[in-house]
């Protein structure tokens, strides 16, 4: 039972710290801002993580841990080029509506941090590379063929990110319109689908 209950306060805590770190990041949060949030008090969030950058470095290593996985998934799928190209943009575009901070917040950590550009590089880096190079090796037999115009990987995969994420780069202003939820809902569905379409007129030859 107590073990249980150890492990129900550390993932309150964790859960709390996610919330706070992605709003304000590593600079802005206060631990006692987390433990308010976790319902604990402030010595219990010390004895459990210690310091607050113990804390961050779980977060920041599981959000990073994430992306490099959303990134494997994203075009692994065995269909034919121009539906996974679809299907790597729609799928990217869930992953961003899901974590719409997430990016951000890795952006702005690695900026200011260069222990974080390390986690970064030995953990996202090798995963990114190995997308690219199979990635690359089915864009010269499409091109080959004609289907698609010459093209870098690194390119397609610039395109795609920087598509998706000025969607919710411009959401907080999009939400001070008051819109029904549904209509935004609507609008952001249409969204996906265009940029998915875009990108693959972009590529045909």
């Amino acid at each position: 039972m107590e073990k249980e209950e150890n492990r129900n306060t550390e993932q309150a805590i964790l859960k709390a710290a996610e919330e706070v770190f992605l709003e304000k990041g590593f600079v802005g949060a206060k631990t006692t801002e987390i433990a308010s949030r976790a319902g604990i008090n402030h010595a219990m969030l010390h004895y459990y993580f210690r310091t607050k950058e113990n804390l961050f470095n779980i977060v920041f290593q599981r959000k990073i841990e994430l992306l490099a996985t959303s990134l494997s998934k994203v075009f692994s799928q065995e269909v034919p080029f121009f539906d996974k190209i679809r299907i790597a943009v729609e799928t990217h575009f869930d992953f961003v509506a899901a974590n719409p901070r997430l990016l951000f917040f890795i952006y702005s950590e690695v900026i200011n941090a260069p222990e974080r550009r390390k986690q970064l590089k030995e953990r996202v880096f090798p995963i990114a590379f190995g997308i690219l190079s199979r990635l690359g090796i089915e864009m010269k037999e499409e091109a080959a063929k004609g289907t698609i115009r010459p093209i870098e990987p690194l390119e397609l995969i610039l395109n795609i990110i920087s598509l998706n994420v000025i969607t919710f780069l411009a959401h907080p202003l999009i939400s001070e319109l008051n819109l029904d939820q549904d209509v935004i809902r609507r609008i952001l569905k249409l969204r996906k689908e265009s940029n998915a379409a875009f990108i693959i007129n972009g590529l045909k030859a």
